[in-house]
This record gives C-alpha cells, structure tokens and sequence, in this order.
C-alpha cells in the first residue's frame, strides 16, 4: 500500500507542478484538440537532434525538446522492442506494431485530466515513434519527494499529492474508454 501511495504521489505532484501552456503554430497536419503528428525530422530538429537526455525508462530514453513558440516539451522515443519491432522483422510485422502504436497514440491524444501531463502529439514514420507531451519544469516527484524541501511537505500536502495522484489514476482506469493502465508509475 505504500508503493500505491508513493505512485499517487508522484502523478499528483507532476501534475500541480505542470503549467497550463498553449501548443504554438505547428507546420504539419494538426490533430484533435491542437495536438499533432509530428515526422522524425521535425523531431529530430525540435529535440536540436536528440542533444540533452532528461530520462531513460524501460520503453525509451526521454529527450527535452521545445516548440517553434517556445513551449518546452519532454519526448519519449520509444524502443523498437517495446512493441515487438525488431531490426529483422518483417514488413507485415512492423506494419501491424505501426498500426498498434498508432492506435494507442490516437487513443492518448482523447486523454485531459488536470492531473495528468498534457499529451502534445505523436511521431511514427515507419523507422521511428516516439510520444511527444508538456515538459514538467520542476521536475518529477521522485527528486521533488526526495529532496531536502521534502522535510517541509506536512502531511496535509503529502495527502493532497495522494489525492491527486489517485484522482488521475481513477481517470485514466475508469473515465477513458477503453481503460487505459499506465505500466510505469514509479516513486
């Protein structure tokens, strides 16, 4: 129950910590609700070509990146394994994981909770995908909850965090259709 709590927390205090910050002028197609897909070279030019890690996890290293109006954006490149696709994988094969992430990025792009980060957009060209969301400046809540301001959080903030986090949870598991299970709460 711990590991629960801590996993609320996180989401509670990355989201309290996001800014409310509007998607700026994109040149590609634009998605529902501004959100967009974006090719590999537009990614490529945004993250000034994969120059500053912020994270590595099991489905993809994380890359700072910002939008033409300024907007600072965190983006997921996401391993070939983590949808099965393989450097000697089959057209047909790498086909069918295209359009299974596709189907799952389209899926996000219907996700607005003010607990949760904001979803930008997507990129999958064949070669590469990679999920494309807000960048949360102050950090994630692991090095927020770790840190020595941690001392000064009183319980009646550490609960607020859990509330949240769980009210974000709550969305994502009953409010979305289908549910959507996160796979990689951490902290």
């Amino acid at each position: 129950s711990t590991l629960v709590i801590v996993l609320i927390i996180a989401l509670v205090i990355i989201c309290i910590m996001r800014r409310e910050r509007k998607i700026g002028a994109y040149s590609g197609p634009l998605l529902p609700s501004g959100k967009r897909r974006f090719t590999y070279s537009e990614v490529s030019s945004i993250t000034n070509n994969f120059n500053k890690v912020i994270g590595k996890g099991g489905f993809g290293i994380v890359y700072l990146g910002s939008l033409e109006d300024g907007t600072e954006i965190a983006v997921k490149m996401i391993n070939d394994s983590s949808f099965g696709k393989s450097k000697g994988s089959s057209s047909s094969s790498s086909t069918q994981v295209s359009k299974e992430f596709q189907v799952e990025a389209e899926l996000l792009l219907t996700v607005h909770h003010r607990n949760l980060a904001s979803f930008v957009g997507y990129c999958d060209d064949g070669r590469s995908m990679a999920l494309i969301y807000e960048y949360m400046a102050n950090g994630n809540l692991q090095d927020y909850l770790s840190s020595e301001n941690a001392e000064d959080l009183s319980w009646e903030k550490r609960l607020h965090i859990a509330i949240d986090s769980a009210q974000g949870l709550e969305y994502l598991h009953h409010g979305c259709r289908p549910p959507i299970i996160h796979r990689d709460v951490k902290t």
